[in-house]
């Protein structure tokens, strides 16, 4: 299984601290100085997961300076830097990494923050294709949802709020043939110079023919951090399920 990390964008509702800093390098209060990249990375490798496709935009050397720490010496990590970071949306970032995403992966976003007893759940999850929901929270106003029907997911989108629609993170696992075919509807996307959207959006074109089921996090932990207030509140929440 291969994980693959999207970390290209520019972080820009971290404010000014932002403009020098990766949002995925912010410390998480209170954890000892380990950041959010560090955190992902550390999980994922105690979890035996050694191979990673990693989009980089702005600040790339600040991942690189963790990835070269002698401890992840044993990763597989190919780096995928988008140049244009600035004026698309992550679904570039997954057309320029296509070539390098050949088996079944674990897709996460550069600032999730999750916690060990999820990123199992997930693992555990053989066989299948799955994403993170919570049907108990409230819908987020500008967050993903999904649309669910049957236990599958129907779609992900930021702005549907009808009934049958529950909180949603980027958490992905799926089998590399699910991979496969959301990798072949982005690049007709970015063909047809759709580069400003999500990668949800080619993946919406697919989910009546695609088994992606839900996974609920309600007892566990997956939050992003988008703000500075956000990563103040994540990290506290978190040390409740570490």
């Amino acid at each position: 299984m291969q994980v693959v990390i999207f970390n290209s964008g520019l972080g820009v509702r971290m404010g000014d601290a932002g403009k020098k800093t990766h949002k995925a390098m912010f410390p998480l209060e209170g954890h000892g100085g380990e950041t959010i990249f560090e955190r992902q990375i550390r999980l994922l490798s105690d979890a035996g997961l050694k191979d990673f496709v990693i989009t980089t935009g702005p600040f790339k050397d600040q991942l690189e300076a963790v990835l070269d720490n002698p401890q992840y010496s044993n990763l597989n990590v190919e780096l995928v830097e988008n140049p244009v970071y600035a004026t698309t949306n992550y679904i570039y970032s997954l057309y320029l990494a296509r070539d390098f995403i050949t088996d079944d992966v674990l897709s996460i976003h550069g600032d999730l923050v999750f916690s060990p007893g999820f990123l199992q759940r997930i693992l555990s999850a053989e066989d299948t294709s799955c994403a993170a929901v919570d049907r108990q929270a409230a819908l987020p106003d500008k967050d993903f949802k999904a649309r669910i029907s049957n236990g599958l997911i129907k779609e992900v989108a930021v702005d549907i709020f009808d009934s049958d629609c529950v909180a949603f993170q980027p958490f992905y696992r799926l089998r590399a043939d699910d991979m496969q075919a959301w990798m072949a509807e982005v690049v007709r996307f970015v063909d047809d110079g759709k580069t400003g959207v999500y990668a949800e959006n080619a993946l919406n074109r697919l989910t009546d023919h695609l088994q992606i089921s839900e996974l609920s996090y309600t007892d566990d932990y997956v939050a992003e951090v988008d703000t500075l207030e956000d990563l103040s509140a994540v990290s506290k929440e978190v040390k409740l399920f570490d």
